[in-house]
């Protein structure tokens, strides 16, 4: 009975993906918050948020030494056991009267990077354990198990801490404290992940023979060499860049905005607030416009659907720009206009896909999350980076009305260079050989 328990996909499957779910969300949406409520300055919440996403974009240097490895098993259930013990680290450190920023950056990022390890390796056991048609079967499951996890990281968690400010609101370092106890209590939900995929999974060698650091970067950076001499490779990436610069600008952004008081310009938006508006109704919208996105370029694949998408990605900051011209009678309107945004963000994120596959094939196409996708996070990382700095001279309003007005750059630049149209006969293609 133990070993069909253990070899039912609905089961490890959940409990596999989840463990990755929980830090990524933590370092992708929740450190922003860390270090906004721990007084850190904006142009440095940004670079130091931003910062956390740089494991991802480096992690396809690893990725054959990774998929080398025999013992996958042994060594998610090691990479577990430091993304908890890092956890616990940041629970630890954080329940002080003053935390230092670029501490909290240095536990953090060894979250991330433990987390961009545990993505390689849970992506390696999910091909070795499953058939090519029992890998496309199960992955609705890994989606939502993923999804759903992020939704109770990002939304619950911060909910959790909100009400734990309440509860120490005497206490001078009342932010501090009631960070600790909710990581605290976040690294207890993943241990009992972590122990479930101690007991579930099980190992499956590799006849391959081992590689060297020097062997895998050496091996990445052909492929990245190849990807260069691509046809239009200059055009696409900067199609890509200027693609996702309205989303990167606004991605911490807006939760400044939420968070920040009426008289400096945001909305005044307690956590609990910004935990269901953002972190669960706006994470359920990312998803549901994700799949709603992906399932149209599977069937109706075409410069129609590409340029619908285009459209709707870069014009999700508006809602946001609306908001600083009318704010929010409520926390209903206030999840309307962030389920707006959040679906226009997910169903056109889809638009950067094809790019994406013309440049590095079909080798990110089960991706279970847009923003794991080391190109993708590449060209997101510098406007992540400067938004902080960006906003905290213009403001609100002036940062959104700038934003807002990158869309129309990267539309004409998309029309006269012809990149939808090109990508468009370049599937049919690889479809129609």
């Amino acid at each position: 009975m133990m070993t069909d328990h253990r070899k039912n996909p609905y089961v490890w499957i959940p409990a596999l993906f989840s463990a990755e779910a929980i830090p990524m969300a933590v370092v992708t949406f929740v450190a922003v918050l860390i270090f906004i409520q721990t007084d850190t300055p904006k142009s440095y919440s940004t670079f130091f948020s931003a910062s956390l996403l740089i494991p991802w974009a480096i992690k396809p240097f690893f990725r054959q030494m990774v998929q080398r490895s025999g013992q996958t098993a042994s060594f998610v259930r090691l990479v577990e056991a430091l993304i908890f013990t890092s956890l616990l680290g940041l629970a630890f450190y954080m329940n002080r009267m003053v935390a230092n920023p670029l501490a909290m950056f240095t536990i953090l990022f060894l979250v991330s990077s433990f987390c961009a390890w545990h993505n390689l390796l849970s992506e390696i056991y999910y091909r070795k354990r499953l058939m090519k048609k029992e890998r496309l079967f199960f992955w609705p499951l890994r989606t939502t198990s993923y999804q759903v996890c992020t939704v109770i990281t990002y939304g619950l968690f911060i909910i959790l801490v909100g009400g734990l400010e309440v509860f120490f609101k005497n206490l001078p370092n009342r932010y501090n404290v009631s960070w600790s106890m909710g990581t605290y209590i976040l690294a207890g939900a993943y241990f009992i992940i972590m122990v479930l995929n101690f007991t579930l999974l099980t190992n499956t060698y590799s006849t391959s023979t081992g590689i060297s650091l020097t062997g895998t970067t050496l091996s990445e950076a052909k492929h990245i060499k190849s990807m260069t001499r691509a046809k239009r490779f200059p055009l696409i990436v900067l199609a890509l860049i200027l693609l996702v610069l309205p989303q990167s600008l606004m991605f911490f952004v807006r939760v400044f905005f939420l968070y920040m008081p009426l008289r400096n310009g945001g909305l005044g938006c307690s956590m609990q607030e910004i935990g269901f508006a953002q972190g669960t109704i706006g994470v359920m919208a990312f998803s549901f416009g994700i799949i709603l996105g992906r399932q149209l370029q599977m069937k109706h694949f075409g410069q129609s659907i590409l340029w619908a998408q285009v459209i709707t990605f870069t014009l999700s900051p508006l809602f946001y720009l609306i908001m600083t011209l009318h704010h929010p009678g409520g926390i209903p309107e206030l999840c309307v206009m962030t389920f707006l945004s959040q679906i226009c963000f997910g169903f056109g994120f889809n638009c950067c896909m094809p790019l994406v596959k013309q440049l590095s094939h079909d080798r990110y196409k089960m991706a279970t999350n847009y923003l794991q996708i080391p190109v993708l996070v590449a060209v997101m990382i510098p406007p992540l980076a400067l938004s902080g700095w960006l906003v905290s001279r213009l403001g609100f309003h002036d940062f959104f009305i700038i934003d807002c007005l990158t869309a129309p750059i990267a539309w004409i630049f998309i029309l006269a260079t012809g990149t939808i149209t090109w990508c468009c006969k370049k599937e049919a293609n690889n479809q129609f050989p």
